[in-house]
């Protein structure tokens, strides 16, 4: 993921990967897969506050909707990260490499329970050792790089 560019430290020497991820830096994180994906450069100038470029281009490509968080320095869920990543990429990036996904702690009727079926499949995640996902919790960094790396080199994700 740093190789890449995609996602930095807290500062110069930190990466903090048991510090929670905010939905700022989970649209960011997005943002970079997703301009990398299509080749485009990934400045996005601020006009307020760090994030703004980064959350109007999110929009602007259809990964957001400019109404759907209105604080973005707050803890992401990991239904969130999950669903915020995912929209960086198209479909056509997550090919199966699982037959099913059992996700047993969301329900099919869940607004994101789609993406987590399509990430699951594609072995981007694969959950904690009862296959949940805990989506109402929060995630850590480690957790949020663990997902982009894997979005990024397929040849990473989890097969079986």
């Amino acid at each position: 993921i740093y190789e890449y560019g995609l996602m930095l430290g807290t500062s110069a020497t930190v990466f903090a990967p048991s510090k929670q991820i905010t939905v700022a830096q989970a649209i960011v994180l997005a943002c970079r897969i997703h301009d990398t994906f299509y080749g485009i450069p990934t400045t996005h100038p601020s006009k307020h506050v760090w994030y703004d470029g980064y959350v109007d281009h999110a929009v602007a490509e259809g990964m957001i909707r400019r109404t759907q968080f209105t604080d973005f320095g707050r803890p992401a869920t990991r239904a969130e990260v999950a669903v915020i990543l995912a929209s960086a990429l198209p479909h056509t990036a997550f090919a199966p490499v699982k037959a099913s996904a059992s996700i047993p702690d969301v329900s099919v009727n869940a607004s994101y329970y789609d993406t987590l079926a399509m990430l699951y499949r594609a072995g981007v995640t694969a959950g904690f050792s009862g296959g949940e996902f805990r989506p109402d919790r929060t995630i850590t960094r480690a957790e949020a790089a663990a997902i982009a790396t894997r979005m990024v080199k397929p040849s990473l994700r989890i097969a079986g």
